[in-house]
């Protein structure tokens, strides 16, 4: 086959063939279109390859090809495509590649490439596509790929690349597609990815960017696929400019360290069909809008103390006119004990799910000890009051919303509290006086 001189075009792909590549391709210098994907071709890549200048169309991928690219590739001038994906390629990325000036898609996921990704490729002003995801690359994302003003995809996903994400990436007008998500990235969200107005699709997700989340965000109007923030440090509140994100269908910022409430202009991002923001510090009302409507309990655990919809939404699939008395409930326990009672509210709602009995699961947890430690132990009156309390702050809490009371039954009970008599303070425990209800955590 390497004797073939005229031969322009070789299209091999999608058989059973295995073996080396012939070595000798392009000996006429009149190749321009070579297919052999979906083989199960072993070896280097062609040595006739480097130096075929007439090259078009290279489509290598879906084979076992295990040789180095360091210097396997030379520069080609028309080369509009090269796909080197699912291979076991090693070596290191040539800088070649930035002086091809008509290449419009490179594609090599799914090897083990390592080192650091060129900056020369920046020079690549006609590139629309590059594919590096799921290799070994470190180092930090080039600031020269930002004057690729032609590229619309660009995947770097699950490498090991670090540093921040370069300022630059604002100057890509025309990416569509961006996912740098499972690698190493520190530091902020850069305000210029706003500035991306044509995207439809970005992962950012399984780094460690920390910092708020822009406001700048909200003006990616054409993001309609996919925002995933989650798995990073991220921190501060919601913007509210993410509620003109209207045709969203997918937004994750779970697993952060965002605080604040949920801003209710995410009710206007009417294309939203999935929401994850549980592990997060979000306490408040949950949005009235059908994705939330429709989340599953998982989507809001481990918050703050997320309410309406919130927790009993993630119990019971519906909204109650219940989140007042609920975050009262909250209020009482927070005042009593000089803290965010999410803790005990936790091991509260972990004892009533038990298959044991309630009294003999929270026996050891004494109502003394979970009280403000800052504070003077309370007189024989005073303990009387704390205990009718934290009775009526259970009710509140209880994980069905239909059982609690109206805030104007707890008004009634506050005004209308008697004294009674305790046999002594120092050895109630919770379990008396939660009734073996059910407390939401």
């Amino acid at each position: 086959m390497g004797n073939l001189k005229i031969l322009s075009s070789l299209q091999i792909s999608g058989n059973n063939f295995s073996g080396n590549l012939p070595q000798q391709l392009c000996v006429g210098g009149s190749l321009e279109n070579f297919s052999a994907r979906d083989n199960s071709f072993t070896g280097p890549i062609p040595k006739g390859l480097r130096n075929c200048t007439s090259l078009l169309r290279v489509r290598l991928e879906n084979n076992q090809l295990n040789g180095n690219i360091s210097e396997a590739f030379g520069v080609y001038p028309h080369l509009n495509y090269m796909d080197l994906s699912n291979n076991k390629l090693y070596g290191e990325i040539s800088p070649n590649w930035g002086q091809c000036p008509n290449l419009t898609s490179l594609r090599m996921s799914r090897n083990e490439i390592t080192g650091r990704i060129p900056l020369e490729l920046g020079n690549s002003s006609q590139l629309q596509r590059l594919d590096l995801s799921s290799n070994h690359l470190i180092g930090e994302i080039p600031k020269e790929l930002g004057k690729m003003k032609a590229l619309s995809s660009l995947n770097l996903s699950h490498n090991h690349l670090s540093g921040r994400l370069p300022l630059e990436i604002g100057n890509m007008s025309n990416l569509e597609d961006l996912d740098l998500s499972a690698n190493d990235l520190t530091g902020s969200i850069p305000e210029q990815l706003g500035d991306c107005f044509k995207m439809t699709y970005l992962d950012l997700r399984k780094n460690r960017l920390n910092g708020s989340i822009p406001k700048q965000m909200g003006d990616l109007n054409s993001l309609q696929r996919l925002m995933d923030l989650s798995h990073n440090q991220l921190n501060g509140e919601i913007p509210l400019e993410i509620g003109q994100l209207k045709v969203l269908e997918n937004l994750n910022i779970s697993r952060n360290m965002l605080s604040g409430s949920i801003p209710s202009s995410l009710e206007n991002m009417l294309s939203l069909t999935s929401i994850d923001v549980s592990y997060n510090k979000l306490e408040g009302p949950i949005p009235k809008s059908k994705a939330f409507e429709d989340a599953p309990r998982e989507a809001f655990t481990n918050n703050k103390a997320l309410c309406g919809n919130a927790k009993e939404f993630a119990y019971t699939m519906r909204m109650t006119e219940k989140c007042d008395v609920y975050s009262f409930g909250v209020i009482i326990m927070e005042t009593l004990m000089g803290r965010h009672p999410g803790e005990l509210l936790s091991s509260l709602s972990l004892s009533s799910l038990s298959s044991l009995p309630s009294s003999s699961v929270m026996q050891p947890m004494m109502l003394k000890d979970v009280l403000d430690k800052r504070i003077s132990p309370p007189t024989a009156e005073v303990a009387k009051i704390v205990i009718f309390t934290v009775k009526l702050s259970f009710t509140c809490l209880n994980v069905d919303p239909q059982s609690r009371p109206t805030m104007e039954h707890v008004s009634h009970d506050l005004s209308s509290h008697k004294s009674s008599s305790i046999e002594s303070f120092d050895t109630i425990t919770l379990a008396e006086l939660f009734h073996g209800g059910r407390v939401l955590m």
